[in-house]
């Protein structure tokens, strides 16, 4: 029976193997570093198709379908974790905050009161994007290698054609705002990978050459010993014998007097590490978070007649927010410290929430996505008076 045809395969078989290429599948930690990227970006997408549903009928975000999309995060990082192996545990909670902080910047900005085809598709687009790009992290995960170049730019690709489609349907609170959307995706994205990810360390070892001191004395016997990673040598004034073996030489003559020995082998090392790790940058409240208020807040919520009995003026914006329970919404905080997505302030700021009642605010005039995500950053850092 001819064999020749399985040739070219068993070559390339062993050319592989020769090359030292390995043919085992990923580690339990590149499993697991896999799985909850996934799982990150299957949580936006759902948590923004649930606002996209809600968007498209002109009606409040269903609850449960927010809470459905949260558990599934949680049940699957307790499933990646319960097979052991991950390189980090117990990080369900930032990934899901991290995810929220999105959420709530990208439906800040896209939304508008009643129904809307194009805020509605835009914010599934954002959700899609997300949910891609994790997913080509996730992949380059299991192999062990970078992320796939070409993966981020098909995303990046079925996200403005989706965002051009929305946008051609009319509706839109505005237009040409892909790339502020874009920016927190990526944002999002980068924090998620510094949380899933274990931080890359770069050691390097730099080992210095033994160092040897000679001693020669008047004797009559000659001892001369050098000791290398290899070989030895050993004279004494005896018979003119000469035995080899490896991996060790000994030779035996009479000789000169010379006595040669190998001081201890010095060595330095020197261990460079570099970590790398993506961040928010820090928010002040009263650099950043009160500007705000005082700009488009104020006017309503002074401290002379204010609106729903809320001050946001500076000095007591504060204290009438964090911690304190929401009139419409009694089990809900005004301001949650580390949970955007319970916080209240950030359901009439978005224009909807799993408990919402009158009108987004501010009324008519709702806030630039950059500054809704620069108060979800100042929520989820801890709410600070800083």
């Amino acid at each position: 029976m001819r064999t020749l045809g399985r040739r070219p395969t068993l070559l390339a078989l062993g050319f592989l193997l020769a090359a030292g290429i390995g043919l085992a599948g990923p580690s339990p930690a590149q499993k697991c570093t896999a799985s909850k990227l996934k799982a990150a970006g299957k949580e936006a997408a759902a948590l923004l198709t649930c606002w996209a549903k809600a968007q498209a009928k002109g009606e409040a975000v269903d609850g449960a379908c927010l809470d459905k999309a949260a558990t599934k995060l949680l049940d699957a990082y307790a499933k990646a974790e319960g097979k052991g192996g991950c390189a980090v545990t117990g990080n369900a909670a930032a990934v899901d905050a991290e995810v929220d902080g999105l959420v709530a910047a990208a439906t800040g900005a896209l939304g508008v009161p009643g129904k809307s085809t194009c805020a509605s598709g835009k914010e599934k687009a954002t959700g899609k994007k997300t949910s891609r790009k994790l997913t080509c992290h996730a992949k380059a995960a299991t192999k062990g290698t970078a992320v796939d170049p070409l993966c981020l730019a098909k995303a990046e690709e079925k996200f403005t054609l989706d965002f051009d489609k929305a946008e051609a349907k009319g509706g839109c609170s505005a237009t040409g705002d892909a790339a502020a959307i874009e920016a927190l995706v990526d944002t999002t994205v980068a924090a998620v990978l510094a949380i899933v990810q274990p931080v890359a360390t770069t050691t390097t070892t730099t080992t210095a050459a033994s160092t040897t001191t000679t001693t020669t004395t008047p004797t009559s016997t000659s001892t001369t010993t050098t000791t290398t990673p290899a070989s030895t040598t050993t004279t004494t004034s005896v018979a003119s014998t000469t035995t080899t073996s490896a991996p060790t030489t000994t030779t035996t003559s009479t000789t000169a007097t010379t006595s040669t020995t190998a001081a201890p082998t010095t060595t330095t090392s020197t261990t460079t590490s570099s970590t790398t790790t993506t961040t928010a940058a820090p928010v002040s409240f009263s650099g950043q978070v009160q500007p705000i208020f005082d700009a488009s807040c104020a006017g309503c919520h002074d401290a002379q007649s204010p609106a729903g009995g809320l001050i946001l003026a500076a000095g007591a914006a504060y204290g009438a927010l964090v911690n304190v329970a929401s009139d419409d919404c009694p089990a809900y905080k005004l301001v949650l410290p580390g949970a955007p997505a319970s916080s209240y302030l950030m359901f009439k700021l978005q224009g909807s929430g799993p408990c919402y009642k009158g009108n987004r605010m501010p009324p008519g005039s709702p806030l630039p996505a950059a500054q809704i995500t620069t108060i979800t950053n100042w929520i989820l850092q801890g709410a600070l008076n800083n």
